[in-house]
């Protein structure tokens, strides 16, 4: 018989960075609708992402060939971007204009913390395994740092209560009794939120902090291939 329940600790993390496409927008103006100031940057790149899962597993149904359970568990998923070069329209069309391709313009880091549930199920045939899990969170943290050299002023958003869902299926061939080759397909998406914003204007000199005025949201596609090891 199988143990009822089980620990598990999951994580990944890039090794290089990534060439990607930003495209920056601001709203300034709580009156007004739309957005103030945009930029885009066909030149940026992912600098650095990771994650980890810290998970608890109570199996409903566990035997040699099913597994069902329900899952607790706690996420914290970073990001870094980098962007140069691109257009920019600030100040509602007031600054227009072209930067060198060499030249940084915004920097920008994400921070989500989430505390979650969900459901897992797994098959195993002779060698063969299938499975899949589901994950919600209506408790998740979010933060972001975002640098903007040529102003030179950071922006800094928090929010909590963010919702959060992912949906992941596997398949995998055990080389031994404990050890599986594995393909993992992983959809996650965290929901639009509104939170707490700060800038700090190094010019001027200046800081504020206004509520419900930050956004932030994810939507992620992963595959993944490795090996895992119980015990």
């Amino acid at each position: 018989m199988l143990p009822k329940l089980s620990l598990g600790l999951e994580g990944w993390s890039t090794v290089a960075k990534r060439g990607g496409v930003m495209s920056d927008y601001d709203w300034e103006d709580e009156s007004q609708k739309s957005w103030t100031s945009k930029s885009y940057h066909p030149k940026s790149q992912l600098n650095h992402a990771n994650q980890f899962d810290l998970s608890l597993k109570y199996w409903l149904l566990s035997n040699d060939d099913a597994r069902v359970g329900i899952v607790s568990g706690y996420q914290q998923t970073r990001y870094r971007f980098s962007a140069y070069g691109g257009q920019y329209n600030y100040n509602n069309g007031q600054y227009v204009g072209d930067l060198a391709n060499s030249l940084l313009g915004i920097s920008y880091r994400q921070t989500f913390k989430t505390p979650y549930i969900g459901l897992l199920a797994s098959y195993r045939y002779q060698q063969w395994e299938v499975g899949g899990a589901v994950k919600y969170s209506a408790w998740g943290r979010a933060s972001d740092v975002d640098e903007h050299y040529l102003a030179n002023t950071t922006f800094k958003s928090s929010l909590t209560r963010q919702k959060f869902a992912a949906l992941s299926l596997n398949g995998g061939y055990y080389l031994t009794d404990n050890t599986i080759l594995y393909l993992e397909g992983t959809w996650g998406r965290t929901f639009n939120q509104k939170g707490t914003s700060r800038y700090h204007d190094r010019d001027e000199g200046i800081s504020s902090s206004d509520k419900n005025s930050a956004g932030i949201e994810s939507t992620s596609l992963m595959a993944n291939i490795g090996l895992r090891y119980s015990f």
